[in-house]
């Protein structure tokens, strides 16, 4: 149940003149979470070595659940439906768990 807590919207950006901010334990905010793992390298956040995910772009043969798997330990609040894997960039379908 989502609580009067705003957090930031991630990307950041500005809605109205102000920074743009979603409830926490909002579909919204779980999706950004994984967005942001999704598009964090491990090791690229000093306070958090093993977040994240390697990228699969460049990678041949990426295991699509080896993805979704390291996705949901790090957000278990999603359930990661699809991970799509294109010559150029991953998309994912998520959902609250």
């Amino acid at each position: 149940m989502p609580d009067d807590v705003p957090h930031l919207a991630f990307p950041v950006r500005l809605a109205g003149g102000q920074l743009a901010t979603v409830e926490q334990d909002t579909i919204d905010e779980i999706a950004q979470g994984v967005y942001w793992l999704a598009s964090t390298e491990p090791g690229t956040v000093d306070d958090l070595p093993d977040a994240g995910v390697p990228s699969p772009v460049f990678v041949r043969g990426t295991p699509i659940d080896a993805l979704a798997e390291r996705l949901r330990e790090q957000e278990p609040r999603a359930r990661i439906v699809d991970v799509h894997i294109d010559d150029d960039h991953v998309s994912l379908d998520v959902t609250a768990a």
